[in-house]
């Protein structure tokens, strides 16, 4: 009687145990549907080799909408946990480069060619040289130095100044302006360019060490500013560049591109013990499902 009373749940256990082993493998096995004289046999592919590209499309719209939409990674990114990443990255680079033997050059070389770098840095300092230049006609520092000019030697004439009107000395002062500006437009452009070109060049060959200690006193405010910008980037082009990423594409295309068995092996290994506990339950609910029929 005791015996008879056993088999009930023992067998309803057994058979819990295998249908959810039997059910957990489903959702992978077999990969490929089966066909029986060209119709395709029911039940014969695996639910996620099935619905992979439905599932790979739903993972990849509620990744973008719900996990890696703009509102989480600018609440991320803007952080005061990521503001103070990049603040003390900031403070490790500068220390790493305040040993570096290297010269500015040799950097420059080492993110891209000679050629591109000679290239650059001549674009820069004929872009410079014009900004200045332009900047020396706006100040119109002829009128200035022609008008100093004319009070130096006025100063230095002494009680020979007496014998210069005001027209003398506005003749000359517009004469010496004509001269400033003339020297001005045939001479400052290429003298600009000279000093640039000779200081450019020794910026370019000093090395990063000789660079960080001269900088090093501004490090607060080189800070400062590249935090700004990060902000500015992340507020105003964060938007741009998830649209550009197109996330749900990326993880769609991402699983779609999955091998079924790597999948397999990959979702069982994260999820071993739950899979493993949902077998154990099935068994436990076919021991209970045995022993009421037992009863009965």
């Amino acid at each position: 009687m005791n015996l008879e009373f056993l088999i009930g749940p023992l067998v309803g256990g057994l058979i819990g145990y295998i249908t959810n082993g039997i059910a957990i493998k489903m959702l992978f096995r077999p990969l490929r549907p089966l066909y029986l004289f060209g119709k395709r046999v029911p039940f014969t592919q695996g639910i996620i080799p099935k619905e992979r590209d439905r599932i790979a499309h739903s993972v990849g719209e509620v990744v973008a909408r719900e996990l890696i939409n703009q509102e989480t990674l600018k609440e991320n990114l803007l952080s005061q946990e990521m503001y103070t990443k990049i603040e003390r990255g900031i403070e490790e680079w500068f220390i790493s480069q305040k040993q570096s033997k290297k010269t500015v050059r040799q950097i420059l070389c080492e993110m891209s060619t000679p050629k591109v770098i000679e290239d650059l840095s001549d674009t820069l300092k004929e872009k410079v040289t014009d900004l200045s230049y332009k900047k020396i006609v706006e100040l119109d520092i002829a009128s200035s130095l022609s008008e100093s000019a004319c009070k130096e030697i006025k100063g230095q004439l002494g009680m020979f100044a007496m014998f210069m009107n005001d027209s003398m000395i506005e003749t000359a002062k517009l004469k010496i302006e004509e001269l400033i500006n003339k020297m001005i437009e045939e001479k400052a452009e290429d003298m600009i360019y000279d000093v640039i070109d000779k200081e450019g060049d020794k910026l370019l060959d000093a090395s990063i060490e000789t660079v960080a200690e001269h900088i090093e006193e501004y490090l607060p405010k080189i800070k400062y500013i590249l935090m700004k910008q990060y902000t500015a980037v992340v507020e105003t082009q964060l938007g741009d560049m998830l649209e550009g990423l197109n996330i749900e594409k990326i993880v769609e295309d991402k699983i779609k591109a999955f091998d079924m068995i790597e999948l397999e092996k990959l979702i069982l290994d994260i999820m071993d013990k739950e899979l493993k506990a949902i077998i154990w339950l099935g068994a436990v609910i076919g021991v209970i499902m045995g022993t009421i029929m037992s009863l009965f």
